[in-house]
């Protein structure tokens, strides 16, 4: 709903390419409010905020590592695109989890700095990259091994959550990839849906 309203106040622009897109929806300081209320917005139910891999992340705002569970399609030129730019809309990722893949246990790795809206505006933008493969036959077997479990994810459209990647292979990219299987990815938006939901007028 926020990232819709920006939308809306900003011509149907994704964000603009200047400071971070979290510091675009919230302001640290409360006296200049954003779209976001809460910090918390930015955090899933299922984000343990602990992780190994990034020391001291926490769930509290005013700090220079406040968790960030969600994160941005990193897929070159997708931060400042124009709605009316995006050739199929119904299947473009606009957010996904930015689960740690490194891990085996459940965690999650975005984290922004609240310490000012200045620092928040240089913070990384917290970001997420897809991987595929092309299909293979799967051998004729009773039982499915782990490898090809993992191949079948692949060919699903699973994402692969990383921060801060700047090389991406295979990404999802709407105008180049066809669009089978990805209306089944869970917890996904699509940019059709928040701006449809902010300008009725608007048709892809």
């Amino acid at each position: 709903m926020a990232t819709q309203l920006y939308m809306n106040d900003n011509s149907g622009v994704l964000f603009s390419t200047t400071g971070s897109w979290m510091s675009q929806l919230y302001s640290v300081n409360a006296a200049t409010p954003k779209y976001l209320s809460a910090w918390k917005v930015f955090l899933s139910p299922f984000d343990p905020v602990a992780n190994p891999a990034v020391p001291n992340r926490t769930a509290s705002t005013n700090n220079a590592k406040s968790a960030v569970s969600y994160g941005i399609n990193a897929t070159s030129g997708v931060v400042g695109i124009s709605a009316d730019k995006i050739s199929k809309p119904t299947v473009f990722i606009v957010f996904a989890p930015v689960q740690d893949s490194t891990s085996t246990a459940v965690r999650f790795q975005g984290v922004g700095d609240t310490t000012s809206d200045t620092n928040l505006a240089a913070s990384s933008n917290v970001k997420v990259v897809g991987t595929r493969v092309h299909p293979v036959e799967r051998p004729q077997a009773v039982h499915t091994t782990a490898a090809q479990k993992s191949t079948r994810s692949l060919q699903t459209g699973m994402l692969r959550p990383c921060l801060g990647a700047e090389r991406v292979q295979h990404l999802l990219i709407p105008q180049t990839q066809e669009a089978t299987r990805t209306h089944s990815i869970a917890g996904l938006l699509s940019v059709l849906d928040l701006y449809r939901a902010g300008n009725s007028s608007w048709r892809a």
